[in-house]
């Protein structure tokens, strides 16, 4: 670690979620962007250049023995999240690993492991949860203002096309609209309930490729709530979220992608018509907050917000969605 009060940075992968997140850690005061590293040298200096890294790797090994990288922040495909996430660990580099961290709870456990033998920060970087929309929800729903959670809804979708070089509709590194963004609906319900579901069913359209390219889901916990999703990759549908409670509901239009400097979202109560309109003001998107979180878990030993607990739990629950509807890894 620097003797400066900064996390040195390196970014695997240069793909369009790097690009996202990137400006985002080189932009947090605590932040250093140190390196980048692609397979593929000629895009690392490319990306290097549009970022103002340090340095840049046409390889991940070669980022992870540089001794100026304090941490690593993991943007390659799905499939190869585990094993990166591992070589970063045992290379001594704190880890923000993009979702999903994998697509089994065994190999969540692996990725664990491998931190806490070679005491570095682990985290999964659901950014959603960071962003002080997200807080205030789950702050109201704590505070009992709808009562008791009893139907929770939520989606992400798009539609990519039919492009079979997508990552998204690749088998090879675990694509389909779980992995890619039905993990934040499962995230979401599992947070907003403070359980872990017992029931567990869904139903998709898996297609030539190999993986789900549309799925619902159905997640019941123990406490009674019950928890639908739509997630899709390759249908045009809503992106949005809805909790329902006795005494009231709370609406939220943009739940995953809040980067405005004013969000909001719709809280109404038991008999209201019209409810309250809570906006929430940051001047900071939702990569922003996570960074700033990250660096103070590894500079202060701050509590992280996503453990391995949650990382293990939203494992389990993917895992079951596929066995649910006939895919395998």
């Amino acid at each position: 670690m620097s003797a400066e009060r900064i996390v040195r940075w390196g970014v695997m992968g240069a793909g369009a979620i790097a690009g996202k997140v990137t400006p985002q850690i080189a932009a947090a005061p605590t932040s250093r962007l140190r390196a980048v590293a692609s397979r593929d040298g000629s895009r690392a200096e490319a990306f290097a250049k549009e970022h103002g890294a340090e340095r840049a790797y046409g390889s991940y090994d070669d980022l992870l023995a540089d001794p100026d990288v304090d941490a690593v922040y993991i943007a390659t495909p799905n499939g190869l999240h585990g094993e990166h996430a591992i070589a970063a660990a045992r290379a001594g580099k704190h880890v923000l690993c993009e979702k999903p961290m994998a697509a089994t709870a065994g190999e969540v456990e692996e990725i664990f492991n491998a931190a806490e033998e070679a005491g570095v920060v682990m985290m999964e970087a659901f950014m959603y949860r960071f962003h002080p929309l997200m807080r205030e929800v789950l702050r109201r729903v704590r505070d009992g203002e709808i009562g008791c959670v009893g139907l929770i809804r939520s989606s992400f979708c798009f539609d990519i096309g039919d492009k079979p070089e997508n990552i998204r509709l690749s088998r090879g590194l675990q694509g389909g609209a779980i992995m890619d963004i039905g993990c934040y609906c499962v995230n979401f319900s599992r947070a907003v309930t403070g359980e872990e579901p017992d029931r567990v069913s869904a139903s998709a359209y898996v297609g030539t490729y190999g993986v789900d390219e549309w799925t619902s889901g159905v997640l019941g916990f123990p406490g009674g709530a019950v928890a639908s999703f739509s997630a899709a990759v390759r249908c045009a549908a809503t992106s949005e979220a809805q909790i329902y409670g006795s005494a009231g509901m709370i609406d939220i239009p943009k739940p995953w992608l809040a980067s405005e400097p004013q969000v909001a979202f719709t809280l109404k109560r038991k008999g209201e018509k019209e409810g309250e309109t809570v906006v929430v003001s940051s001047p900071h998107n939702r990569y922003y907050c996570q960074t700033e979180a990250f660096n103070a878990a590894v500079l202060d030993g701050a509590p992280l917000l996503l453990t391995r607990d949650d990382a293990l739990g939203n494992a389990r629950v993917i895992e079951r969605l596929h066995e649910a509807i006939g895919v395998k890894w």
